[in-house]
């Protein structure tokens, strides 16, 4: 049965420094796609692209999905499941304490999952093949979600085992951007109540996690600013809780009149800099995520004995996943290398 773990236990976890750990998780990260070897991919077709992966970290997966599928989808499960390989091992080299960091961080996958399953069922579509279980929830308890008839019938069940989503709501408007956005809401909330938990670390916990919520939030702006959404409806898609953005600020910003406004608003804040150059929405929401994979990084590079170390390379495996996913897709439908390389987040 699908079930939640519970969050409100407050027994407190101390983390110390783990020379083992982090060795292991410095060698994996030198193990990651460079920049050069990106170029090298975006030049490539798609058999050639596996071909090269074969040579990679990915080899398992490919060696162990390849008698089922082929080209593309072989490839991008060969990712999925390299990617839910790597956490498991993070979890074999690590203590039980940073297990259950790691933990806590990974069930971002739910939401993903969830999501992933809601926008399926909406669309009729079978979203199997995107499907990550890297959370909390396992593969065969996300087939049991993605068995249940209706979307309705999916938050029906979420609903009764603990996840904040509104039935009802979808009930009356039939959309899905607001249950969404409480699942969002939910793992912030319920991580940053986690990393309480943790003397030290976790206020270095929390601020990689108030940061995250900035970006997501600015995102969600951007995008709902462009749907010409109205202050009360976008402030229900929005998170107020982040590091540099506040809930006053933010409700200044979702009362901007058009996009160009809210980009004035957002020019005022710590992250302004990131908007005086971009050419477009697409180009500031690319610019948001490096941003946010640079400081990740900058902070493990500044405090490597931390678990920021594991949590930046978490980060940074799934920004991989989402490059060469992007490569993938891109030649799949071809698209112009250029293009495809600006996408990138390198």
């Amino acid at each position: 049965m699908l079930q939640r773990r519970k969050t409100g236990e407050r027994k407190r976890l101390r983390l110390g420094t783990y020379p083992y750990t982090y060795a292991r998780v410095s060698a994996m990260r030198g193990k990651l796609i460079k920049k050069d070897d990106y170029i090298r991919l975006l030049r490539m077709d798609t058999s050639s692209i596996i071909k090269f992966l074969e040579e990679t970290e990915y080899k398992a997966s490919i060696d162990r999905l390849s008698p089922k599928y082929k080209g593309v989808e072989l490839a991008e499960r060969a990712l999925s499941d390299n990617m839910v390989r790597t956490a498991a091992k993070l979890k074999e080299i690590s203590k039980v304490e940073v297990v259950a960091l790691i933990d806590a961080y990974l069930k971002r996958w739910d939401v993903y999952n969830i999501k992933t399953i809601l926008r399926g069922k909406n669309k009729q579509l079978n979203a199997e093949g995107l499907l990550i279980p890297l959370g909390s929830l396992q593969e065969t308890q996300l087939k049991e979600l993605m068995s249940l008839p209706t979307v309705s019938e999916i938050l029906k069940r979420l609903k009764a085992k603990g996840y904040a989503v509104d039935a009802a709501h979808f009930e009356k408007t039939k959309e899905l951007g607001l249950v969404e956005n409480q699942l969002d809401r939910d793992f912030y909330y319920t991580t940053m109540r986690f990393a309480e938990q943790i003397p030290e670390e976790g206020e270095q916990f929390r601020r990689f996690l108030k940061m995250e919520i900035d970006i997501v939030n600015m995102r969600n702006l951007l995008k709902l600013k462009r749907a010409n959404a109205g202050q009360e409806n976008t402030m229900q898609h929005l998170i107020p809780a982040g590091l540099h953005i506040h809930e006053q600020q933010l409700r200044r910003m979702a009362a901007a009149r058009n996009t160009e406004e809210l980009i004035s608003h957002l020019k005022a804040t710590k992250y302004g800099a990131l908007f005086e150059k971009q050419a477009s929405l697409v180009d500031i929401e690319l610019a948001l995520d490096k941003y946010w994979l640079q400081q990740a990084q900058l902070y493990s590079h500044q405090k490597p004995l931390s678990v920021q170390t594991i949590l930046a390379y978490l980060l940074a495996k799934d920004i991989e996943m989402r490059n060469l996913r992007a490569i993938v897709r891109g030649k799949q439908l071809g698209l112009q290398e250029s293009f495809i390389e600006q996408k990138l987040l390198i």
